[in-house]
C-alpha cells in the first residue's frame, strides 16, 4: 500500500510536471545540431530522470507497512521439564534432551529464543510436565509427575483467559511424549478454533544413536568381613566414536580407587574393583562415573552396590601386654583348642625387648623394637586386648588409634590395668567412671551376670559351682561408678561393686577388667577349668563379633520419586544396648544443589528407640543425609547416607522420541515444525490472525537509495555537459 503525503496542490505538481518535460523537449530541440543522436539521447534522459526525482521530492510517496502490536499480544513458550527429558539421545548420545533447550536459554541471541525476542514480542516462559511452572533465568530444572501436553496446553489457554492476555501464538519445545491427562490433539483443535497457532520444536534422536554404558555388574555381593571382595564394572560402548571416562570408587571413609577407561567404538570389557569391608553388615559402595562432553564440562552418573559381610569362621584377636605373666599364658591355653578364636600378641618384656607372637604376614608389618601405632595394623584384628601399662610406650597417635579401632572400625577392646592418667586419652571409651584400686586381705566371691555377654550360657556350668573368686591378696579394680550406658558383667558378691564391666562405643564394644587374676579359676577346680574357657572363649568371641548396631538409619543407597514425602529413619541403642528414648537426633540433607536442609527427627510413639521426619526430593540426582546422634551424657554418634532421587514409573519405560505428535500439533493449529537439528532455519513465528496490527509510514524520500539516485543523475548530467564541451 502507497501513498502521498505533499503539501502542494495537484495543479501545482501538475503544472511541475508539464514544465520538467517541456524543459526536456527545449533541450532536446536545442542541441539536437550541436550532439550525436546518442549523446543527445543520454543527456536528455539524464536530465529527465533527474527532474522525476525532483518531483518525487515534492510528491513525498511513501509505502505503508503493517506489523503487529507485541504491546497488544503475548507469546507464550512452553518448555518440556518431565522426566524423559533426561534421555540422552541428542549429538550422539553426548547430551539430554533437557540439556539442548537450556543451552538456547543461555544463547537466547541464537533461535529459538531469539526470534520472538527480536521481534520484539512479549513472552511469558513456563516448564511444564503435567502443569506448568515459571520459568526464570537460564536453568530448566526437571519437574516430577508424568507429561500431559493436552492438559499443559488447556492451562495455558486457561491463563490467559483469567488474565485477559491476547495469546497471540505458542512456541511447544518437547520430546513428544505425552503420557498422562486428556487428549494433545483435542487441545490442539480448542487452539484451531480460536485461531493461535502452536509452533512446536522437536527435541530427541529420530533414530536412536549408540550409547556409553557403565555400571556395577550385579548391584549385591556376599563376602566375609576383612576379606576382600570383588567388585566387576561392565562398560559398553557402541558409539561410532571412542569414549573415555573417569571411574571413582567411594566407601563411607573416602575413595577407594580411581581410574581412567577408554573405550574403542563398539568396546565392551570389564573392570574390577577389590574392596575389603572391616565391619560386618552390609556395606554402600558409590561408583561415580564422569565423562566429558562438549564445550568443557562433564556429566556424572552414580551407580550403588552394596556388599554384605559375614562375620569371619574365625576371629583374629590382638594381645598388648607389658609383661609375660599368668594370665597371659593361662588366657593363650583357654583358647588354644578354639576353632573360632586365633590370639597374636606383642608383649614389651624389658627395656628394649619385645616378645612378639604374629602370623608371618602380620609380623612384616609390625614395627620392630616398639609398639604399633598405625589404625591399619589394628584394624586387621577383631577385638584387642591392651595392658594400660604399656600406654606411655605407645609412639604417637596410638592411643587415639585403639579408641579408633572400637567407635569407627567397630572392633572390640579389652581393657586392663591401672587407670591413671595415662589412660585419659581412652577415657571416653571406656565404661566406666572411678575404680577403687586396692589389694584385696580376702578371698571375694564373684556374681556373673548373663547380659550382654553370657546370655546364651545363662544355668550353665559357668553359672555353676564353684563359684568365681579373687584370691586373696590379689589387686584388683574394682569399679563403683560407670557410664549411664554400661553393664556390669563380674560383681563383688554382696556389694555394688564391678570388677568388670562392658558397653558399646561408636560401633564397637568395649569392656573393662580389673583383675588379672582369672587364671586362678583354672587352679581351683576340673570346674574352674571348663569356667576359664568358658568365659575367655565367649568374652572374645563377643568382642570380636559385630552386633546389633547401635545406629541403623534409612534411605541408604535408596532411589525416590521426585517431589514425593518420604521418611528419614532412624532407629538408636544406648550404650546398653536399649533402645535410646532421650537422644536427640537429627539429619542434614544436601541435595545436588548443594543446598542443605538440617532438621530435628522426632521419636516415635509406636516404636522406642525411632526417630523420623519426612523429606521431599526437588531435584534429580544424588543426595547426601548426615545423620547426628547426641546422648543425655554427651556421647554422640553419626552416619552418613546417600540416596538419589529421579523420575519412576512411566516417565521411564518408554522414552522415544515422538515427532509424529508434535507435527500433527503444528498442522492442526497452523504453526510451524522444527526439528532441534534444524531450528537455525527458524525465522519467524506464525501469528493469530486475530492479534492488533500497526501501521508505519516509509517514505521514499528518507532512503538512502532515492537520495543516491538524485545526487547521481545531477552529477552525471554535469559531468556529461563537461565531457561534451557544454557549460
Amino acid at each position: 500500500m502507497t501513498g502521498l503525503d505533499t503539501p502542494f496542490s495537484p495543479v501545482l505538481l501538475t503544472l511541475a510536471a508539464l514544465l520538467i518535460l517541456a524543459v526536456a523537449g527545449w533541450t532536446y530541440f536545442r542541441l539536437r545540431r550541436l550532439l550525436r543522436p546518442a549523446h543527445l539521447g543520454l543527456l536528455a534522459g539524464i536530465r529527465v530522470l533527474a527532474f522525476l526525482c525532483l518531483l518525487l521530492l515534492l510528491l513525498n510517496p511513501y509505502s505503508v507497512r503493517e506489523q503487529p502490536d507485541s504491546d497488544g499480544f503475548r507469546v507464550a513458550v512452553l518448555a518440556d521439564a518431565s522426566g524423559s527429558m533426561e534421555t540422552r539421545d541428542v549429538r550422539g548420545g553426548m547430551a539430554s534432551r533437557r540439556e539442548v533447550i537450556q543451552e538456547w536459554l543461555r544463547n537466547s541471541d541464537t533461535p529459538p529464543f531469539s526470534v520472538p525476542e527480536r521481534e520484539g514480542y512479549w513472552m511469558d516462559r513456563f516448564r511444564f510436565s503435567d502443569h506448568l511452572v515459571s520459568l526464570a533465568g537460564e536453568r530448566l530444572s526437571v519437574l516430577a509427575g508424568p507429561t500431559a501436553i493436552g492438559d499443559v496446553l488447556d492451562e495455558g489457554l486457561q491463563r490467559a483467559d483469567a488474565e485477559r492476555d491476547n495469546l497471540g501464538a505458542v512456541l511447544l519445545i518437547s520430546d513428544g511424549h505425552s503420557n498422562a491427562g486428556g487428549s494433545p490433539m483435542d487441545a490442539a483443535r480448542r487452539y484451531r478454533d480460536r485461531g493461535i497457532p502452536v509452533t512446536t520444536i522437536g527435541v530427541g534422536a529420530r533414530e536412536a544413536p549408540g550409547d556409553l554404558e557403565v555400571g556395577f555388574a550385579s548391584s549385591r555381593v556376599r563376602g566375609e568381613r576383612g576379606e576382600s571382595v570383588d567388585l566387576p564394572v561392565a562398560l559398553s560402548n557402541t558409539r561410532d566414536a571412542g569414549a573415555t571416562v573417569r571411574l571413582r570408587l567411594r566407601d563411607d571413609a573416602g575413595t577407594v580407587d580411581r581410574r581412567e577407561v577408554s573405550l574403542s567404538p563398539g568396546e565392551s570389557r570389564e573392570e574390577t574393583f577389590s574392596v575389603t569391608p572391616v565391619t560386618a553388615g552390609e556395606h554402600l559402595y558409590r561408583l561415580s562415573v564422569v565423562e566429558e562432553i562438549d564445550g568443557g564440562e562433564a556429566r556424572e552418573e552414580i551407580h550403588y552396590a552394596f556388599v554384605t559381610a559375614e562375620e569371619p569362621e574365625t576371629f583374629a584377636v590382638l594381645y598388648l601386654g607389658n609383661r609375660l605373666n599368668l594370665e597371659y599364658r593361662f588366657i593363650e591355653r583357654a583358647i588354644a583348642d578354639s576353632e573360632q578364636i586365633v590370639m597374636e600378641s606383642i608383649i614389651r618384656t624389658g627395656e628394649a625387648s619385645f616378645f612378639q607372637a604374629l602370623s608371618e604376614e602380620n609380623e612384616e608389618r609390625a614395627p620392630s623394637g616398639e609398639f604399633p601405632e598405625d589404625g591399619a595394623f589394628f584394624n586387621r584384628y577383631d577385638a584387642i586386648l591392651l595392658d594400660t601399662r604399656i600406654l606411655p610406650f605407645l609412639p604417637g597417635d596410638g592411643q587415639t588409634a585403639l579408641a579408633d579401632f572400637a567407635s569407627v572400625r567397630g572392633g572390640g577392646l579389652l581393657v586392663f590395668g591401672p587407670l591413671g592418667d595415662d589412660a585419659d586419652s581412652l577415657a571416653a571409651a571406656l565404661p566406666v567412671l572411678h575404680t577403687d584400686d586396692r589389694v584385696l586381705n580376702e578371698r571375694i566371691r564373684l556374681e556373673i551376670e548373663a547380659a550382654p555377654i553370657f546370655d546364651h550360657l545363662a544355668g550353665g556350668r559357668l553359672f555353676g559351682r564353684p563359684s568365681l573368686f579373687i584370691d586373696e591378696d590379689s589387686p584388683v579394680g574394682a569399679t563403683t561408678e560407670w557410664k549411664r550406658g554400661a553393664r556390669p558383667v563380674l560383681l563383688r558378691e554382696g556389694r555394688n561393686e564391678a570388677i568388670m564391666t562392658a558397653q558399646a562405643f561408636g560401633a564397637g564394644r568395649v569392656a573393662y577388667i580389673g583383675t588379672e587374676g582369672t587364671w586362678q579359676w583354672r587352679m581351683a577346680s576340673d570346674g574352674g577349668l571348663e569356667q576359664h574357657r568358658l568365659f575367655w572363649e565367649n568374652l572374645l568371641a563377643w568382642l570380636s563379633s559385630t552386633g546389633k548396631p547401635r545406629l541403623t538409619v534409612s534411605s541408604q543407597g535408596e532411589r525416590y520419586n521426585l517431589q514425593e514425602s518420604f521418611d528419614l529413619e532412624a532407629d538408636v541403642l544406648g550404650a546398653d544396648f536399649r533402645a535410646a528414648r532421650d537422644a536427640a537426633v537429627s539429619v542434614q540433607v544436601t541435595d545436588p544443589a548443594g543446598e542443605t536442609w538440617e532438621r530435628q527427627l522426632q521419636p516415635s510413639f509406636d516404636v522406642p528407640g525411632r526417630y523420623s521426619g519426612s523429606y521431599v526430593p526437588e531435584e534429580p540426582g544424588e543426595y547426601h543425609a548426615r545423620y547426628r546422634v547426641t546422648f543425655p551424657g554427651g556421647e554422640r554418634m553419626e552416619r552418613d547416607v546417600y540416596f538419589i532421587a529421579g523420575h519412576l514409573g512411566t516417565e521411564q519405560e518408554d522414552t522415544r522420541y515422538r515427532e509424529s505428535l508434535l507435527r500433527d500439533l503444528a498442522r492442526v493449529t497452523g504453526g510451524a515444525f522444527f526439528h532441534y537439528s534444524e531450528v537455525g532455519r527458524f525465522s519467524s513465528l506464525p501469528l493469530s490472525d486475530e492479534i492488533p496490527m500497526r501501521e508505519s509510514r516509509r517514505y521514499w524520500a528518507n532512503q538512502i537509495w532515492f537520495l543516491l539516485l538524485l545526487f547521481a543523475s545531477l552529477f552525471a548530467e554535469w559531468f556529461f555537459r563537461r565531457r561534451l564541451g557544454l557549460k
